[in-house]
């Protein structure tokens, strides 16, 4: 120790000496212990930890700045080198980094036992030894200190980063320039786009016997044992050949590209082309494969426009054995164990060469791809849109509801609250609606309605199609002039009448289909858009329905609930609210037969005799009435007489004029009809509590989902409800 440090201790000027090189060493152990730990559990830890970079590039350039002549501070500079840009990377770049750093952290320390610092005035300080134990954590070997660790040196193979990564395929070993333009036409350039070719099938080929007659030309899997091997030479041209025992048949098969790895008195599979010469079976370039334990071969094929799968399996093969142990996995070890999901290495074993696991492994390239995708979608940009903050009025609100007699639930009053909120606040709003049938999702976006229309904005109502659109339109009626809002109903493209009066504010809320989006009208002040979506999702561009640069308060609500894959893709820019409100009784579900049909009018009597009320549905055909209303009204006035005696029966058709539709609807509902004939149009109206048993006539004919939706209109009453499906003759 130098003679300045003997002293009483340094200027006030400079931090004491000890003081210094402690920080330093400090820093150091510190960028230590935070690596070894963001690389424990297999590196499973660096998939949370985002702030590597930002946390440890700083220390590590204050022990650079303050050396001179430090032997590790070439290493130093290298692991502030592979912690550059380490917090946006994705994770299986962010571990062979994070790999490297540690590297070169050691190796300064390992190389730095005995350095001299120079701080504040020239004290030279020895730093002493610390103790490197890592108690925790298990860390990397120490690497050789003559040279600071490069990161390409300790870089494994990683598959699934957005560029693709990896090694040109020439690396692979001599190929065909000609081979390799085939494959980069194909998109095909690296190892890792090799190794991601997903099979668009697989191929199963029966071991032959030796018994089956050989066909020429046809791919064959024959299994066997190899009793001699040599070489033949015609010309310039070198082949390899062996002679493969079959049974009783000997078959003799030539490569010219190379023989595998066979020896003599093995037993293989080989599969390839057969062709017949002279009675001799020949196979050329064939490949060995491991059947299945049922014998039988499993090939992939690939589909690859200009590239035949027999260029692409031995090239395969070939990047499988080479890169066989270092593939590295984008998903972390303890996802895999909770989901149950292969590892990558495996999967492409069980795509490539199918033995056992063919299910799971393509299970796994399904679950990644589904990952990789939906994590992209939901960290993409999350900036508001510009909207209008509403000064909601809840005495109003209240004051409709209680007229109306309408009553929330909890999780109805649950996500109404949610949807206030937004409506508050200067973003537009962009949220997904979802509840199963009958949980009151009409009900919420009619009063987020009443209380956008109530601001003076103006709403828009878009259905999937002019029938739905027309029963959210005459059900909402009432409500919305009770609460001093003009509704009109848009069929197609709006007349120029209904652009005026939309465009003067004189029409608060106007119904529409999908179709409005082609020539979206000029509103005075647009609040809110309200969309319903039954087949077709996402389809709500908007761009379209942007007011004066201004964007409205968007409500998306699907008939029922989307797969979770839905919501995270298509959806994955809204908000979610769900409405956990299950059916309030239990539905006695019976299918029958078209001989059956009167014991389902039998059910629906039992029903009318208790003094409930019941529906009756016939079919429609390419979403138009099947019957024709005279027709129809025939069919109404049967039931009346031999199904229904006594009851009042009345029919509901697309025919009939709107009003008369609308007054006998509301007969139904204040219980002046007994028997509702109608079509699955009826699936959108509200539903009648008393209404307790519905028949769906030729039920064969509808999705799953138009069914339940039917099955949820006698799921709300007090009482159980009854629903009969009536099949077809011929049932598909």
């Amino acid at each position: 120790m130098s003679e300045s440090t003997q002293g009483e201790g340094p200027t006030p000027s400079a931090a004491p000496s000890s003081v210094v090189s402690s920080k330093s060493a400090n820093a150091l152990r510190r960028v230590e212990r935070t690596l070894s730990y963001a690389l424990s559990q297999g590196g499973m830890v660096a998939w949370r930890l985002t702030w590597l970079e930002r946390t440890l590039v700083p220390l590590l350039d204050e022990v650079v700045n303050a050396t001179l002549a430090h032997p590790g501070a070439p290493h130093i500079t290298a692991a502030v080198g592979a912690l550059k840009g380490v917090d946006q990377m994705a994770w299986m770049d962010r571990v062979p980094c994070a790999q490297a750093a540690l590297m070169c952290v050691q190796a300064a320390r390992a190389s730095g036992q005995e350095p001299t610092f120079e701080f504040g005035q020239g004290e030279l300080i020895v730093v002493p030894d610390i103790p490197e134990h890592l108690d925790r954590v298990a860390a990397p070997a120490k690497p050789d200190t003559a040279a600071a660790p490069k990161a390409e040196q300790i870089q494994r193979h990683a598959l699934g980063a957005p560029q693709g990564s990896g090694r040109a395929l020439a690396t692979l070993g001599e190929l065909d320039p000609a081979l390799i333009e085939r494959f980069t036409q194909a998109g095909i350039e690296q190892v890792s786009d090799l190794l991601n070719l997903i099979p668009c099938a697989h191929e199963t080929l029966p071991p032959l016997s030796s018994e089956e007659e050989l066909e020429e030309g046809a791919a064959v899997a024959l299994q066997g044992r190899v009793v001699a091997k040599w070489v033949r030479f015609s010309g310039s041209v070198r082949r390899e050949e062996i002679s493969f025992q079959v049974g009783e048949r000997l078959v003799r098969c030539s490569w010219l590209s190379g023989m595998p790895k066979l020896h003599v008195g093995a037993t293989v599979c080989l599969v390839g082309e057969l062709e017949l010469d002279e009675d001799e079976a020949l196979l050329f370039e064939s490949l060995p494969w491991e059947p299945d334990s049922r014998g039988l071969v499993r090939r992939p094929r690939y589909g690859v426009d200009g590239l035949p799968d027999e260029d692409i399996w031995p090239l395969l093969r070939c990047a499988l054995d080479q890169y066989q142990g270092q593939i590295l996995d984008p998903l972390p070890p303890g996802l895999l164990l909770e989901y149950r999901i292969k590892g990558l290495e495996k999967s492409l074993l069980g795509l490539h060469l199918p033995k056992l696991g063919l299910r799971a492994a393509q299970t796994r390239a399904v679950f990644e791809e589904l990952l990789l995708h939906q994590l992209a979608l939901a960290s993409g940009d999350k900036t508001g849109l510009r909207g209008i903050a509403h000064s909601l009025n809840h005495e109003a609100l209240a004051l409709h509801q209680l007229e109306s007699q309408l009553s929330l639930s909890d999780p109805q009053e649950m996500v109404f609250d949610e949807i206030r909120r937004d409506l508050r606040r200067p973003t537009a709003m962009t949220r997904l609606l979802q509840g199963d049938v009958g949980s009151g999702k009409a009900l919420i976006a009619l009063l987020t309605a009443l209380l956008v229309g109530e601001t003076k904005a103006q709403v828009c109502f878009i259905g999937p199609d002019d029938i739905a659109a027309e029963h959210r339109y005459l059900f909402a009626e009432p409500l919305l002039r009770a609460a001093g809002l003009v509704p009109q109903l848009v069929s197609g493209k709006p007349s120029m009448a209904q652009a005026d009066a939309i465009r003067r504010g004189e029409a608060h809320a106007v119904f529409a289909t999908h179709a409005l989006f082609e020539n979206f009208p000029e509103f005075k002040k647009l609040g809110l858009v309200i969309v319903e979506e039954r087949a077709q999702f996402g389809v709500t561009d908007r761009k379209a329905i942007c007011q004066k640069g201004v964007n409205p308060d968007l409500l998306v609500v699907t008939s029922v609930p989307i797969p979770l894959s839905l919501t995270l893709t298509v959806f994955s820019k809204h908000d979610l609210s769900v409405l956990r409100e299950p059916m309030r009784q239990s539905v006695a579900t019976k299918v029958r037969g078209p001989t059956e049909r009167e014991a389902a009018y039998a059910t629906l009597r039992e029903q009318l005799e208790l003094g409930r009320q019941a529906y009756v549905v016939f079919p429609t055909l390419l979403s138009k009435d099947l019957l024709e209303l005279d027709q129809a009204r025939q069919l109404a006035n049967a039931l009346n007489t031999e199904a229904f005696p006594g009851a009042k029966v009345a029919l509901y058709h697309g025919g009939m004029g709107r009003e008369e539709r609308f007054q006998l609807f509301e007969d139904f509902q204040r219980r002046r009809v007994d028997v509702l004939v109608c079509t699955t149009t009826i699936e959108d109206a509200p539903e009648v509590e008393n209404a307790t048993a519905i028949m769906v006539d030729h039920a064969d004919r509808y999705d799953l989902v138009r069914l339940h939706r039917l099955r949820g209109h006698v799921a709300q009453g007090r009482l159980p409800g009854t629903c009969e499906f009536v099949m077809t003759a011929q049932p598909s």
